[in-house]
């Protein structure tokens, strides 16, 4: 058993800087809490003060606070006296129209007033005698000693009122509420006048309490409860939180008292049974499938190669020059766009060249990655014809290479390829298009892409892609899906139209149409799963869409897939019926019923073409939309095949970063609750008979701005334990939920983040490659006993969240274990019954000492997996460490595959 702070030397490359973690975390926490008024001097103190153990206890008999507290109020109007009552510290909360409140969305802290004073490092005692002095009618508050965790995350226990939630409207109830959970523990009242007391036991906080006129002796402590942290506690003290606009609130603390124990409560350890003799399911590997969509830069700016914008010279102008692109050359040169003479519709870049010197039109800065050479074309006609053009790069104005083209002809727009030589390095550089005159030229469109692209895909991101091996990907969206004309993606991809994009407000190009999204597919082994358009589309179009792919060559559709160049007809099998119909935010949403006939009509027409279509209906997650599920699965669910669910957990990066980690490892218990009783509601809708659920957008949405157009913040360690998670539910419910896409494969959410040169997967990449690399097909038992630990909504779940998987062709089990613990390691037992397992034994980790840490384009490589150990047990048990927000996969062969069956 291993006590806090007692890690020992075993895995000491990894695991001393892992389990070393939790100072260094701990102190990253509480020096929060001096960031908004520059408390510098609180940090270090609470710092030193918690590297001791000496107890203390102060009677507030002084005018002046003892050094040990620090007063934080992070905006005016609280107070905090030592004179009005002597012997007492009061702390005064004025009626405010939103109150000092401390679940405070998009801020670090919140701004609710805290005396805080250093925890120390082992188990302790707080005790405390709180009294209400003042309260009106229509208070809101929660006057409170606490622990704190973080700045933005404390356990609270003392006094509630709040009638403008209805609860409690009367005299104050006594809460114990960890942030994020209301009502956590309630006693009934009086609680004006209390005597309060917490014990901290490793990661157990039992709360306790005597009101004011009974002495120890009389009735002693009453214990109320408990709370099963998931963190270790940084600082102590007391907590004044109003809400709501109510009356002024004072109260009053008598004395408080720290009473540290003499050693660290041994942790408990865990033990993980793997029932091999249990009920056994089939695994999909469909549940590891991705999606991309045509927003902001995960399909353009991502997959795709090009490296230009506004190509094709379309939307608004200034100046006479199209956006993305500037004018530079001689100033005597003249510029419009001409939406009479074009290549592609409905526009081009007109240009009035002088006799003398070159002018043209620039954009950047552009990345180049070095070594590689670069290939384009320009399209483009002049009046009269010779007109000489070079395509040139440049960096603040230093010439870096160029090609010439043409002289460009009269003869109507005609395509004129170039290559740009290789950079020595990867370079920021500006792009241009120069001619010189006299005459006109006009530009129809324009083409870059690294030498290298795979039929138009960057071949970087597409062998990273290809690492994880994707069994699925669905495309084209998403929102987008309900906007989208699939005749757009059709034919010469230079004389595509391009469209705006209304759902994600930005230009779609239309380079990427079914065509190379099915060449992607097979780049990659993936089978593709398109969505068909139920909001603007109709049954006739999505039909079309069908035959397209899978008709035979003498077919109109499939006549118009062989002229592109793929006679052979694809064999598209997974289709799905529109996305989200039931949000306003989706172009051509409906409600359940008229959706439902949408459905049974676009199902109808598209198995008329194709017999052997697999059907998604779109579905909610639950109840909600107005029992959606229910109504839709009742009307079109002996058409579908799988119903379609999408849930996304938002993060905000802006608050306090444990508050969001507690959120981030909850909500994927809440998802696998969701699902099943999601596919159950189905299974009733549909007269008994089992609808499984296509799990088919997933992840966390983070709350930021973006660093760059399309692109989101770096996702870290802690979105990565996120996905284990809900890889591990999906683990378990097997057949139930068997296919699920993560959102997005590149930059959007994504799994990839790539810029115009550089690569970086981020943690929650090589979590789903350690699954699709490691689990088996068919789902086996796992039975958890250990410690619990409380999360936000009132969660009471395991510490360790696990599952197991064998695969019959390789007789491998693997166990894939996430410690949602941000502060403690933990022994690990992993029995194994049903089964002996033989060797070799592996294991393997994904973790870093914060669960913040992420990979970048300076440091790709921050958070990876790293080979584990496990201590050998007999043959039929394993025993690791499993540390701290980490992901621990353990393999091993089954000498016995006998079961109940």
């Amino acid at each position: 058993m291993q006590r806090r702070g007692e890690w020992g030397s075993r895995e000491e490359r990894i695991t001393r800087p892992l389990l070393c973690a939790t100072a260094k975390q701990e102190t990253g926490r509480v020096s929060r809490i001096g960031t908004q008024k520059g408390s510098c001097v609180m940090c270090w103190a609470i710092l030193i003060l918690s590297l001791t153990g000496a107890g203390w206890r102060d009677d507030f008999s002084s005018p002046h606070l003892n050094p040990r507290w620090q007063w934080r109020c992070p905006v005016p109007g609280p107070t905090l006296s030592l004179t009005a009552r002597p012997g007492w510290v009061r702390v005064t909360l004025p009626q405010r129209p939103e109150g000092y409140n401390h679940w405070l969305p998009g801020a670090r802290t919140g701004d609710a007033p805290m005396l805080v004073a250093a925890a120390p490092a082992v188990d302790f005692d707080f005790e405390a005698h709180l009294r209400l002095v003042g309260y009106g009618p229509t208070s809101n508050f929660h006057t409170a000693m606490m622990l704190g965790f973080s700045p933005g995350y404390v356990l609270a226990w003392g006094p509630f009122r709040a009638p403008s939630l209805g609860r409690p409207a009367g005299d104050p109830e006594l809460w114990c509420e960890p942030t994020g959970t209301g009502g956590f523990l309630t006693v009934a009242p009086p609680a004006d006048d209390l005597f309060l007391r917490i014990e901290r036991r490793g990661e157990t906080c039992s709360v306790f309490y005597r009101r004011a006129g009974t002495s120890p002796g009389e009735t002693g402590w009453t214990r109320a409860g408990e709370y099963h942290a998931f963190a270790e506690p940084t600082f102590v003290g007391f907590l004044g939180k109003t809400f709501g606009g109510g009356e002024t609130v004072v109260f009053e603390v008598d004395y408080a008292a720290l009473t540290p124990t003499d050693q660290a409560m041994p942790l408990q350890p865990a033990t993980l049974t793997v029932a091999f003799d249990g009920r056994r399911w089939p695994l999909d590997e469909r549940r590891f499938a991705h999606f991309i969509e045509h927003m902001h830069r995960c399909i353009q700016g991502g997959l795709w190669a090009e490296k230009l914008h506004n190509r094709k010279f379309t939307g608004a102008s200034s100046g006479g020059v199209v956006e993305g692109w500037r004018a530079i050359g001689d100033k005597h040169a003249r510029f419009s766009v001409d939406n009479a003479n074009w290549y592609v519709p409905c526009q081009s870049q007109h240009l009035v060249l002088p006799a003398e010197g070159w002018a043209g039109i620039a954009q950047g800065p552009l990345g180049m990655r070095g070594v590689v050479p670069h290939d384009g074309y320009l399209i483009a006609t002049a009046r009269p014809g010779g007109v000489p053009v070079r395509i040139s790069l440049s960096t603040e104005g230093t010439p870096l290479g160029e090609a010439t083209v043409g002289p460009v002809g009269k003869g109507g727009f005609a395509r004129y390829r170039f290559r740009l030589p290789a950079l020595p390095r990867t370079t920021q550089v500006e792009i241009s298009i120069t001619a010189r005159g006299p005459g006109q030229l006009w530009l129809g469109a324009v083409s870059l892409m690294p030498a290298d692209n795979v039929y138009g895909w960057r071949r970087e991101v597409i062998e990273t892609v290809r690492s994880v091996r994707p069994p699925m990907i669905r495309w084209p969206g998403g929102n987008f899906a309900s906007q989208y004309d699939w005749r757009d993606g059709l034919g010469d991809r230079d004389r595509r139209p391009p469209r705006w994009n209304r759902a994600w407000n930005h230009w779609e190009w239309n380079d990427v149409g079914t065509d190379e999204f099915l060449q992607l597919c097979e780049l990659l082994g993936a089978e593709p799963y398109i969505c068909a358009n139920a909001g603007e589309g109709s049954a006739r179009e999505a039909a079309e869409w069908v035959e397209y792919c899978n008709g035979p060559a003498d077919s109109p559709m499939g006549r118009l897939r062989a002229a592109g160049g793929h006679p052979e007809p694809y064999g598209v099998r997974f289709w799905g019926l529109g996305n989200e119909m039931y949000g306003s935010w989706q172009h051509g949403y409906l409600d359940a019923t008229r959706y439902g006939i949408k459905a049974l009509e676009m199902a109808r027409a598209m198995r008329a073409v194709d017999g052997a279509l697999t059907l998604v209906l779109v579905g909610v997650e639950g109840s909600g939309w107005g029992e959606w599920n229910r109504k839709v699965t009742a009307l079109a669910g002996r058409v579908s095949d799988y119903l379609s669910v999408h849930h996304y957990t938002g993060l905000d990066v802006n608050a306090d970063a444990l508050a969001e980690y507690s959120r981030a490892i909850a909500a994927p218990v809440n998802v696998e609750r969701t699902l099943q009783e999601t596919w159950e509601i189905a299974r009733r809708a549909n007269g008994g008979l089992p609808i499984p659920l296509c799990f088919d957008e997933w992840n966390i949405a983070r709350q930021e701005r973006d660093d760059l157009p399309g692109h989101k913040g770096f996702y870290s360690l802690r979105e990565g334990l996120f996905a284990a998670e809900i890889f591990n539910a999906l683990n378990r419910l097997g057949p139930r939920a068997p296919v699920a896409c993560v959102t997005q494969t590149v930059n959007v959410l994504g799994l990839i983040r790539a810029n115009d040169t550089a690569v970086a997967p981020s943690p929650s990449y090589w979590v789903l490659k350690l699954f699709r690399d490691e689990a088996g097909r068919v789902g086996v038992p796992v039975e958890y006993a250990g410690p619990t630990v409380d999360l936000p909504g009132g969660l009471r779940t395991g510490v360790l969240d696990a599952s197991a998987t064998y695969d019959p062709d390789t007789g491998k089990l693997a166990v894939f274990i996430v410690n949602r613990s941000a502060a403690c390691a933990r022994e690990v037992t992993v029995r194994f019954s049903g089964t002996t397992i033989g060797s070799p034994r592996t294991a393997c980790i994904l973790a870093a000492p914060s669960f913040l840490a992420a990979n970048d384009y300076t440091n790709p490589a921050a958070v990876t997996p790293r080979k584990w150990t496990t201590r050998p047990a007999g043959d039929s048990q394993v025993n690791t460490l499993v540390p701290p927000h980490s992901l621990v996969v353990i393999r091993a062969p089954a000498r016995q595959t006998n079961h109940p069956g």
